[in-house]
């Protein structure tokens, strides 16, 4: 059997990606075919239907503007790591590099650096604020002592005094 070339040229740098969330099978995303079988992050379905509702908002003053739900730690996690991934995959790609003007990439490290600080500076308030959930659970439980103790002795008071 002989293979046609000219075709296999044609889809040989293309492929089909999934994207499978961790925690549910309905967060599933395909991932169109690319040249290059070069990434494309999918946003979740919920983020272009509150930008929807935004617009439909806007378009009718007579309602009332309704606050937008915070996403989940969850949701902003994975889109964290979705562009993540997407970054390191754009900046392995060395062709990118070369193709782009001496500014430009200075200006990308200017950005890799500031979005550096930006994660350290998170990781360290992440960790005080692990400290204070901490500080606040030994409270609680120092509280809780100090309560069932003044109550013990004040039915202690309460029954000599019978």
């Amino acid at each position: 059997m002989v293979m046609d070339r000219s075709r296999r040229r044609q889809y040989s740098h293309r492929a089909l990606r999934v994207i499978r969330s961790p925690t549910r099978q309905e967060h599933q995303r395909f991932l169109s075919e690319t040249p290059q079988a070069q990434p494309v992050v999918v946003l979740p379905a919920e983020l272009p239907r509150r930008a929807d509702r935004a617009q439909e908002q806007e378009s009718d003053p007579a309602t009332l503007p309704v606050p937008p739900a915070s996403p989940s730690l969850a949701t902003t996690q994975r889109l964290l790591l979705a562009h993540a991934q997407r970054t390191r995959h754009l900046l392995l790609n060395r062709s990118t590099l070369k193709a782009l003007s001496r500014t430009r990439y200075e200006g990308i490290l200017e950005e890799i650096e500031q979005m550096k600080k930006t994660i350290q500076t998170l990781q360290s308030q992440i960790e005080v604020t692990t400290r204070d959930v901490e500080a606040m659970e030994n409270l609680s439980v120092q509280l809780q002592r100090i309560t069932s103790g003044l109550h013990e002795s004040s039915n202690d008071t309460s029954t000599s005094a019978s």
